[in-house]
């Protein structure tokens, strides 16, 4: 037979157990939250360092590294739709959270072939849900001793699998493929969806 004592015994230990239930759901919430915050954070942030090692390899040609034990450096400025982010040279997972990162098996940027550039869909290449048909993307990069801006307006836009190479085909004019994850607002860490942007020289 269930006392009086047995039962507020009981729903102490479920009161309990709600508590404690509660209050790992609110740190674990308390940690992604942080942790979307550090990525978008540290992306920002190094764009200013980023941003130092361009303007050194602008003017003089010499590849700085933006931090000592970075592995990449900045080749080219990306501007779209009033937002401007410097191209890092190729697209592994830690240097695309810190920018675009171009692929190094696609033309050079700003020479005649498709110049791929990826970005996450969060930081950098958020942008791209905005893109348009015949909007026009500004390329700067260094071409033997000069620096040259180039103008590209968007004439393809599409979602494709993760697997569909043809994006990265060969063009026989200047162009440049802008690629990223979908869907944009997916909480899905590996999605099988891109996005890409692709835009021909004018």
């Amino acid at each position: 037979m269930c006392t009086k004592n047995g039962i507020q015994h009981f729903f102490q230990q479920v009161i309990t157990l709600e508590t404690v239930l509660v209050y790992i759901l609110f740190g674990t919430a308390i940690f992604l939250l942080f942790d979307g915050f550090y990525i978008k954070a540290k992306a920002k942030y190094a764009q200013y360092l980023i941003a130092s090692s361009w303007h050194h390899y602008a003017q003089t040609g010499e590849q700085q590294k933006p931090w000592p034990w970075a592995d990449t450096y900045p080749i080219g400025e990306l501007t779209m739709q009033n937002e401007s982010h410097y191209i890092l040279s190729g697209a592994s997972g830690r240097n695309l959270a810190f920018g675009p990162t171009h692929l190094l098996n696609t033309s050079e940027l700003g020479a005649p072939g498709n110049a791929a550039i990826a970005g996450h869909r969060d930081t950098h290449f958020d942008t791209l849900k905005k893109a348009e048909l015949g909007d026009l993307v500004y390329l700067t990069s260094r071409q033997q001793e000069h620096i040259v801006k180039q103008v590209y307006r968007v004439t393809d836009i599409r979602i494709v699998d993760q697997y569909n190479l043809d994006v990265l085909a060969p063009t026989p004019q200047s162009s440049i493929t802008l690629i990223t994850c979908y869907p944009f607002d997916s909480i899905e860490p590996n999605p099988t969806q891109r996005y890409v942007v692709h835009a021909q020289k004018i």
